[in-house]
Order: structure tokens, then C-alpha cells, then sequence
């Protein structure tokens, strides 16, 4: 009865978590608490800069979704192994005592014994999910074991399973700041953190180095010094504008953004837009935020804006039509006979 709560419509959400470390080895256990939100994003032009971000998302509903992990059970691996190197040297000391004489089977018995209690299997969970508060669920990547080294984080997709109760209020009519019709809308944003298997150590991040990795990166499609000092200068910056627009996937703000960029800098028109796109969004998986937005529909086709289009907007089957043609008359002794013939079409 999970799905069944008052003034929720359930969703089954699919999320895919893609984990690419750019070394291999590095032990570390990946922690992402996602958040879902009923405020989608609603920008409006809070001011006459093309570059302005404004996070305002107008009328808001009165509640967040509530989310629950389906599904979900831990993923755990199991190691077979030796737990210290002490062991094999007892037991080439024991072998090498044996080999002289009687007198070191005791030993040899003894180091056997000891070398039952310390081999078994070690448990490593790999996936863990487990939920934060209503809206939230907390997402632990493990680090797999490895023979080289103890732990590693291993490069790959991981696909977490939940039910999302949306509230039916998401379902109102809404309009965005052009005055189009909003599609409803919920928004998710992961906040991940690394921490070291063995201790637990947080890994520090410092979101500058991103700035300082992504001017190379400008400058091989095109982009001047001088252009770069122009585009990260001020707080906010056109540079964290036009990211955080790639962001939230607001194109038509993006061009405008970087259009203005080209207005301070004519070098800067020679840069093709989708290639600055592509070069944001690499920066933006490296962050530790990152969002999502799910457009959602309304399966119980109510009068609303959206309709999920499965079954609803099947035409129904019309009854098949009899149409009557003639097709022959036949006059005999003042008697005239026609026949004809009844031709049913096919249901549509």
C-alpha cells in the first residue's frame, strides 16, 4: 500500500548514477544524497542582463514529493582471503620444521589451527541505498576489493530504483516566464562526497581547480586570454552564468549570455556555440552538485495539461457500416427483380 498515500499520484523512477573515476585504484566509497523537489524551474527575467541567473519559480506547491527505495537490496561481495602475511611465514617456518624431524609436528598442528580461524570471508557492500527524510534518499557507491590494492572504485553505471509520490497540486495548470504552458515538473539534485574506505576520511574538494582545468579547455575551441579573463571576471561571472544555463538547459538564455560575451570580445564570435556547451557540461560532471529534471504526465487523464499518451488517446473502434449496392434488375412478364448485394466495411 506504499503507492496508495492520499493526494499523491505514484511514479516508478529509474535513476542511473555513473561513477568515472580517472584513476583506477583510488580507494574510495561514494556517498550521493539525492534530493526531489515539486518546484521545477520557472525562470523569469528579473533583470535587462542576458546573463542574469534568477532562481525564482513562481507559485510553488505547498509540498515535495515523497519518495521511497524499491526494490533495493545491498549488493555485497565476498572475499575469500588470508588476513595477514605473518600466516605464510609461520607456515613456511612450520614446513621447513617438519621437513627435519618429528619433533615439529606440534608446531606445524598449531600454525594449522590458527590458520583456520583467520581465513573466511570478508563482506564489502557495493551499493546501499537507504533513505534520508521524505523527499530524500542517500546513495553509497561502494569501493570494490582488489587484489593490488585493498579497495578501488571501479568505473560504471549503477541504476537505483525508487517510487516517487508526486503531489496531485503538481498537476495545475502553470505557465513559464514566456507564457508557455509548464509541463509538471520535478526537480532532483545529487550532492556526492568521496571518502577514503579505509578511514573515512572526506576528500576535499575545491571547486577553483574546475575554473582553472576549464581555460584550457576554452581555449582549444577558440577562445582568447583575454576573452577568459572577460568571461570569469565579476560575482556572478558570465562564465558561471552560461554554466549554470547549461545547467538547467535554458538554450535560448545561453545564447543570449554568450552572445553578449561576443559583444566585449569579437574573437569569441569564431566559437561555435555547441562546441562551448559540450565543454561546460564536461565541467559540470565533475562537480559535486549535480541536477536533473523529470517531466512528468498525468495517468489518470484527468482534464489537465499533460496526458500520458499509452492508452488514452486510442481512437475507439467504430461498428462496421452496411452499405446496400445494386447490382443487376431483371424485367420478366411485367415483373421487375433487382438484386443487390450488402458490403460491410472494415472497423477502423
Amino acid at each position: 500500500y506504499a503507492s496508495q498515500r492520499l493526494g499523491y499520484t505514484p511514479f516508478v523512477l529509474r535513476i542511473n548514477i555513473g561513477l568515472q573515476p580517472f584513476a583506477r585504484n583510488q580507494p574510495y566509497d561514494t556517498y550521493s544524497t539525492i534530493g526531489f523537489f515539486s518546484t521545477g524551474y520557472q525562470p523569469s527575467p528579473g533583470s535587462d542582463d542576458t546573463c542574469a541567473m534568477d532562481n525564482s519559480s513562481g507559485s510553488s506547491p505547498a509540498r515535495d514529493p515523497y519518495v521511497l527505495p524499491l526494490l533495493v537490496t545491498d549488493n555485497l561481495e565476498g572475499i575469500s582471503t588470508a588476513r595477514s602475511a605473518e600466516v605464510i611465514t609461520q607456515i613456511a617456518l612450520a614446513v621447513s620444521v617438519l621437513a627435519q624431524g618429528i619433533a615439529g609436528e606440534a608446531s606445524f598442528g598449531s600454525t594449522r589451527d590458527r590458520l583456520k580461524s583467520v581465513l573466511g570471508t570478508d563482506l564489502n557492500a557495493l551499493l546501499t541505498v537507504s533513505r534520508a527524510v521524505d523527499n530524500a534518499i542517500q546513495v553509497r557507491i561502494g569501493a570494490a576489493s582488489q587484489p593490488t590494492s585493498r579497495f578501488a572504485t571501479i568505473p560504471g553505471n549503477r541504476t537505483v530504483t525508487v517510487l516517487l509520490l508526486v503531489p496531485n497540486e503538481q498537476f495545475d495548470i502553470r505557465q513559464d516566464y514566456l507564457g508557455r504552458l509548464a509541463a509538471p515538473t520535478v526537480r532532483v539534485m545529487m550532492k556526492t562526497v568521496l571518502r577514503n574506505a579505509l578511514d573515512g576520511q572526506v576528500l576535499p574538494f575545491d571547486r577553483s581547480k574546475l575554473f582553472e582545468a576549464l581555460s584550457p579547455s576554452l581555449e582549444r575551441i577558440g577562445f582568447s586570454k583575454q576573452a577568459i579573463a572577460i568571461a570569469t571576471a565579476g560575482n556572478p561571472s558570465i562564465l558561471s552564468s552560461l554554466i549554470f544555463f547549461v545547467q538547467t538547459q535554458q538554450r535560448d538564455r545561453f545564447n543570449g549570455c554568450l552572445q553578449s560575451l561576443k559583444a566585449r570580445d569579437r574573437t569569441v564570435e569564431a566559437v561555435f556555440p555547441d562546441s562551448v556547451w559540450v565543454v561546460l557540461a564536461e565541467t559540470i560532471s565533475r562537480s559535486d552538485f549535480q541536477t536533473a529534471s523529470v517531466s512528468l504526465c498525468d495517468p489518470n487523464a484527468r482534464p489537465r495539461p499533460l496526458k500520458c499518451k499509452i492508452f488514452t488517446d486510442i481512437p475507439p473502434k467504430t461498428s462496421p457500416v452496411a452499405t446496400p449496392k445494386a447490382v443487376g434488375t431483371v424485367t420478366t412478364g411485367g415483373t421487375t427483380t433487382t438484386t443487390t448485394t450488402t458490403t460491410t466495411a472494415p472497423p477502423r
